[in-house]
């Protein structure tokens, strides 16, 4: 991800170019050149700093990878919003850190390896992201 690429659209193509069906953020950090949020105000702010609060991974109508993400934003005035990003608004200033869980094969993964396999697998999955 480059800066001012969309930060949903750039996840999804992440989790469709490592073949995640299903998955989940559990870290995601980042700056942002503001937001627009489906549910809320549009943030207009320059520098924003986000927390992703929740993310999944799924599958759209047509079988594509989408991404359901939630994040807080704060802005250079101190305001703190929340919300679900609307696709192409959320544009990443400099990077976005991000951890990526793929759910069904950790699922497989603990049946049949030890913990450190598993967090092999998962590490391959941290992706930062920077300028």
């Amino acid at each position: 991800m480059r800066p001012s690429e969309d930060l949903v659209e750039a996840l999804e193509a992440v989790a469709a170019r490592h073949g995640i069906r299903e998955g989940r953020i559990r870290s995601l950090i980042g700056s942002t050149v503001g937001a627009r949020f489906e549910d809320g105000p549009a943030i207009d702010d320059v520098r924003s700093e986000i927390l992703g609060l929740d993310g999944r991974f799924g599958r759209d109508a047509a079988g594509g990878t989408c991404l359901d993400l939630k994040f807080a934003l704060i802005g250079t005035v101190g305001r703190i919003h929340r919300g679900r990003p609307s696709r192409g608004e959320s544009l990443v200033l400099i990077c976005a850190e991000v951890f990526i869980e793929r759910l069904k094969a950790a699922q497989k993964l603990l049946s049949r390896h030890t913990s450190r396999d598993v967090m092999a697998e998962h590490a391959e999955l941290f992706v930062t992201w920077a300028a």
